[in-house]
């Protein structure tokens, strides 16, 4: 099929590390078969101003489009009609990137996946402004022929939204490395624990719990230092909190997919104190790198991170608890092999299975805008009370919300 994927999320050379996901879709849709083209719609903080590029060998237009200018939102809209005419599917991914349709649907089959973990509390944790254009944004989930959710978890959340129209579970494919670097010896006590942590460091990570976790392991006579991949709000924090305790803290800012993957492999273990997640990429991505997991207890990867190789910590608890969840795990996983932690992972998640899953969905999306378009009653939008559209003012949701 000739799929224009349209998305807020998606890396550029200023933030490498950006929607790494659905350029891995892109690639692997392509490798299957599918004729694949990206229209990233790039806020202004990310964008590197190249408008026409390739990434993993799928062609990309670059347009300038930042939620809270809603000139650019329209500019973007009018762009995107020539740029998916004769598309056989439109799919947008993240919440952000159904800004341009709020006024018109594409023409074209519509297929929408959804990331946002904001989905539960409809964006509860957002300030007043932004959390009043979050619900309204979400009334547009009805609109697309069909919905994709990366988790079971986060479908259940959009069907409170969407009450009527299809919705499928699609995961984030995970890349397993080509060569898997064997997994070091760990004597607690003599060698010093590398720790690896990657994500948005801001409140749902908690990456200052994770330098207080590594504080809590060295003052019981665990040597430890913590390597976070990312950036965002917290990370001066971290390192002021990490000069304080004394904690051996580096500090990587976004890194591109192969580097990440480095980073993992030079890991012992994968520690991230998250609140909640929709799917946990970065946590699937240490299982395949062959890396034990310490993590939350809450959100879509307790279902498929399997026990023997992960650690689940409440929310409430202590970093002296989360420090003896890693020393736990350290402990249990000393036998397992790089290879034997990986093969935990479900194989649901290669890029093989995710194509065609979402070559599933595609031509459901297909089917599904043939049946209406040959209905002969008209139908009030489904994203709007009684069919009123709104008037042409846009409410303010950050792209950091949307993902």
């Amino acid at each position: 099929m000739r799929v224009t994927i349209v998305t807020t999320w998606f890396p550029t050379e200023r933030s490498p590390g950006l929607g790494i996901f659905v350029a891995r879709h892109a690639a692997s849709m392509t490798a299957a078969g599918h004729s694949i083209r990206v229209v990233h719609l790039a806020v202004a903080s990310i964008d590197d101003g190249v408008r026409r590029t390739r990434v993993m060998g799928v062609p990309v237009v670059r347009l300038p489009m930042t939620p809270s200018r809603p000139h650019e939102v329209l500019q973007a809209r009018r762009a995107l009609g020539p740029l998916t005419a004769g598309s056989d599917v439109v799919h947008t991914h993240a919440v952000s990137a159904l800004l341009p349709y709020t006024l018109a649907r594409p023409r074209e089959p519509w297929l929408h996946t959804e990331h946002w973990s904001g989905i539960a509390n409809r964006g509860a944790a957002l300030g007043i402004g932004s959390r009043l254009g979050a619900q309204w944004i979400l009334r547009m989930e009805r609109r697309p022929d069909v919905v994709t959710a990366v988790s079971d978890q986060l479908a259940a959340d959009l069907r409170i939204l969407r009450p009527h129209g299809e919705i499928r579970t699609v995961p984030n494919e995970v890349t397993r490395p080509a060569v898997l670097t064997p997994r070091r010896e760990v004597v607690l006590g003599r060698d010093t624990l590398h720790l690896v942590g990657v994500g948005w460091m801001g409140e749902g990570k908690r990456p200052d719990l994770a330098v207080q976790i590594v504080a809590a392991l060295t003052g019981r006579g665990v040597p430890a230092r913590l390597t976070w991949v990312g950036s965002g709000p917290l990370a001066e924090r971290c390192a002021v909190l990490a000069e304080h305790l004394d904690v051996n803290l580096t500090l990587t800012g976004q890194l591109p997919g192969e580097r990440v993957a480095e980073v993992l492999a030079d890991g012992d273990i994968f520690l991230v104190p998250t609140l909640s997640e929709t799917f946990f990429l970065a946590a699937a991505e240490a299982i395949a790198a062959g890396r034990p997991v310490v993590t939350g207890d809450r959100g879509a990867h307790t279902s498929f991170l399997d026990p023997s190789v992960a650690a689940f910590v409440g929310r409430k608890d202590s970093a002296d608890t989360w420090a003896d969840a890693v020393v736990d795990l350290v402990q249990r996983c000393r036998t397992m092999s790089a290879q034997s932690i990986q093969d935990t992972l479900p194989r649901a998640f290669t890029p093989e299975e995710v194509a065609r899953a979402y070559g599933r969905a595609y031509e459901a999306a297909v089917t599904i805008s043939s049946m209406e378009r040959r209905s002969s009653s008209p139908k009030p939008d489904p994203g709007w009370p009684d069919g009123q559209r709104p008037g042409h003012s846009f409410s303010v949701l950050p792209l950091s919300a949307c993902s």
